[in-house]
């Protein structure tokens, strides 16, 4: 269909435009560039050891592995006591309360059953009446 012409690109502001290309440069090109050459680096190294070297840095390897794993466990190890204990607290308590909840909800549907009773009382008073008057007027015509 007719779509609008698209916009021509925005003009950049020549100096947040040149700081934003050195930050680039900064923060993200050289960082990326340094890693890679370290990788590198280390590659060719691990290429160059002998079979006991390279068992010591694997075993230095699987121990900085397991750390973050270990650390992890642990904090889970601390929530898990912690909500254990909590749960075994509550269970000390809240049956009272629930208790007491209980207690109040069962008084407050007596009262609401009472209310609901007393509202429907001219109603049921209204129809046995007139119930009463069809009974009485059918009664009268029989006779």
């Amino acid at each position: 269909m007719n779509q609008p012409a698209p916009l021509p690109p925005k003009e950049r502001n020549p100096i947040t435009h040149a700081r934003h290309r050195k930050e680039v440069l900064w923060q993200i090109a050289l960082p990326v560039a340094i890693g890679v050459v370290i990788c590198l680096a280390l590659a060719f190294l691990t290429t160059q050891m002998t079979n006991d070297q390279a068992s010591t840095w694997a075993d230095i390897s699987v121990i900085w592995l397991i750390i973050p794993a270990l650390a992890a466990s642990m904090i889970l190890a601390i929530l898990m006591t912690g909500a254990i204990y909590a749960v075994t607290k509550l269970i000390q308590v809240l049956p009272f309360f629930f208790y007491q909840a209980h207690r109040w909800l069962l008084a407050f549907g007596v009262q609401v059953n009472r209310i609901g009773n007393k509202a429907v009382e001219p109603v049921l008073r209204a129809h046995s009446f007139s119930a009463s008057v069809r009974k009485l007027g059918g009664q009268v015509k029989r006779k």
